[in-house]
């Protein structure tokens, strides 16, 4: 069973991640991190784990292994690498980070500290996308050439704090074609 520790619970945290790391018999809350205790205690409360003062703290808890980070994008890159040199793996909600040097200093902290650092880009493990690349890979459809597929949700201008088109969630100078080059290179 692998300890887990939430550093942001907000939204994402409250509706996906913590409800999830709870029900998976492979992990265990072991605690949240939130600059407002309310909405950490409201976790605790409700998944069992205890509330961190700070994140630092939660990373110095032997019994946290890995980190889920959900805090704003802004604090992604300087959150995950504090957990990889603290020797804990990382789940990381999306975007990687807010520049393209963040997201490559992350990925030289995964590989300098051997720890797992993976980005919620989850639907790639969904049971139709799988199909899909299964399908492409057998050759059954012949060669493809090209493709669209498109996945959407209401966007935290729906579920947000701030319910308006200045979340934080949209801020990023992050491009993502630039990024997806810097991963192929790398792999």
């Amino acid at each position: 069973m692998i300890g887990v520790g939430i550093v942001g619970c907000g939204a994402i945290a409250r509706y996906r991640h913590a409800p999830e790391f709870a029900t998976n018999p492979l992990s265990k809350i072991i605690g949240y991190f939130n600059p407002s205790n309310e909405k950490a205690e409201f976790l605790a409360l409700k998944y069992g784990g205890k509330v961190y003062s700070d994140y630092e703290k939660m990373l110095e808890d032997p019994a946290v292994q890995a980190v889920c980070i959900c805090s704003p994008n802004k604090y992604h890159a300087k959150m995950s690498i504090a957990a990889m040199e603290a020797g804990k793996h990382v789940l990381c909600e999306k975007p990687i980070a807010v520049t393209i040097d963040e997201g490559k200093e992350m990925l030289e902290a995964a590989a300098r500290t051997k720890k797992c650092l993976m980005i919620a880009h989850d639907m790639k493990l969904e049971f139709a996308h799988k199909k899909a690349r299964e399908i492409v890979k057998s050759g059954e459809m012949g060669r493809v050439l090209s493709f669209r597929t498109t996945f959407g949700h209401r966007g935290p201008e729906y579920w947000s704090v701030n319910q308006s088109m200045n979340s934080w969630f949209l801020m990023t100078k992050v491009h993502r074609q630039e990024f997806w080059q810097i991963l192929v290179s790398i792999n």
